[in-house]
């Protein structure tokens, strides 16, 4: 992934999204491969297969993989520091947050309800796409990196305690491996659809060309954004409907749920 902005320009969104979107395909892909691995053959077998798998792969790519000249260096490369420590310090702030809202999460959750507060995370997860993430400064940007680590630490932590309280445990495996299947399907397609969002462009000396593209490419990223804040509303509304038709089936409304 790193080497690929060197070979596209005008579509280097789409590409890096096609590229990304790989992952979905291969969770999509191994999760009944391994499975299958493993009740035929067992854990080691299944693994020592997976690692012959991945190496007769990778070599040939690595092969084929080829330094553009004109891009680039050979030699020493210069690291710039202030931009690894900022990009550090912003993941830091992510994961340890996350990590904390997980634990505090499943504590709200055992008080007012598993479906409730994972309704709440989802919808206040795009309220705060919208209101922090849309044309941020920085310090906002680094509000928004702690508010959603706390609202996506919630929705992560209690899909599972979620699944089983509204289809029982004897259901928990295949309804847990569809939802991953469909959360597969959102990565395969969403980093391309966030790609074509973001467009195309092309690069240039010239300085008035840069403003202008970084103002063009600034609104651009403001469309992703918009687009990421659609979908996570939207996953609220179904989260909803969820909570109302296990509430239809079981014949009664209980706020607590």
């Amino acid at each position: 992934m790193s080497i690929t902005p060197v070979y596209f320009d005008r579509h280097r969104g789409f590409a890096m999204g096609v590229i990304l979107a790989g992952s979905g395909i291969g969770g999509v892909v191994i999760a009944p491969v391994l499975q299958v691995l493993l009740d035929k053959y067992g854990i080691s077998w299944a693994l020592r297969i997976l690692g012959i798998w991945n190496l007769f792969l990778g070599i040939p790519v690595a092969c084929v993989v080829r330094h553009r000249t004109g891009f680039g260096s050979r030699g020493r490369t210069r690291i710039n520091m202030g931009l690894v420590k900022r990009g550090s310090l912003l993941l830091a702030i992510n994961s340890g947050v996350n990590s904390l809202s997980r634990i505090s999460m499943g504590i709200l959750a055992d008080n007012v309800g598993r479906q409730n507060t994972m309704i709440a995370s989802v919808f206040l997860s795009g309220l705060s796409v919208f209101a922090l993430w849309y044309n941020a400064p920085r310090a906002r940007y680094i509000a928004f990196v702690v508010l959603y680590a706390i609202y996506a630490g919630g929705y992560n932590a209690l899909l599972p305690t979620t699944i089983t309280d509204i289809y029982g445990v004897e259901n928990y495996a295949s309804v847990n491996g569809f939802v991953y299947f469909v959360r597969g399907l959102g990565s395969v397609l969403g980093a391309p659809l966030a790609g074509v969002i973001l467009g195309t462009y092309k690069r240039s000396a010239d300085a008035s060309f840069i403003q202008d593209g970084t103002e063009v490419l600034q609104g651009r990223f403001n469309n992703v954004v918009i687009y990421s804040g659609i979908l996570l509303v939207a996953a609220g509304i179904c989260v909803s409907y969820v909570r109302w038709l296990d509430a239809r089936d079981k014949g009664r409304w209980a706020w607590k749920a």
